[in-house]
């Protein structure tokens, strides 16, 4: 039987957001680590693959077994693209034997790709609005930040 209610949020999400329910003690903490890329993705999803996985890893966002939601993902992307540009050619009505003018099917496939994509998005953050309850503190140095410790260490 399902969960009722809203699905709990990560804890990595919740650690970005600096929120006080971080600390989940019983829940499994796996180390952050990216996945490798699944063989027998296409061309196109590792395109996007090799997009994101870099980006996500950054925040913390991957283990190693988040390969095959992330996969999904990947794979939704590309054919998403693939569609549109069909879309694109065939328009976005059709005419039947009898003249009749209906929806081409290809509208209704790609709203069901949307909705997965969306749905695999918001898990690991990439949707704007999951990402405006992220609070990311700046690591990385700038060169300026470089400078003034130089100067720092030279003037102690």
């Amino acid at each position: 039987m399902a969960g009722r209610g809203r699905p709990p949020t990560p804890t990595a999400i919740l650690k970005l957001r600096g929120s006080r329910w971080a600390d989940r003690p019983n829940e499994p903490q796996p180390k952050a680590e990216a996945p490798r890329c699944p063989v027998g993705m296409n061309a196109a999803a590792k395109r996007v693959w090799q997009a994101l996985v870099p980006q996500l890893h950054e925040l913390g966002m991957l283990a190693h077994f988040d390969d095959a939601v992330l996969e999904q993902h990947c794979t939704n992307v590309a054919r998403r693209r693939v569609l549109m540009k069909q879309l694109a050619k065939e328009g976005e009505t059709m005419e039947t034997n009898k003249g009749f003018i209906i929806k081409n099917p290809l509208v209704g496939i790609i709203s069901k790709l949307d909705d997965a994509i969306r749905r695999t998005a918001c898990e690991f953050g990439m949707t704007p609005a999951s990402r405006t309850r992220i609070h990311v503190k700046a690591t990385t140095k700038t060169p300026a930040d470089d400078l003034s410790e130089f100067v720092k260490s030279k003037n102690a």
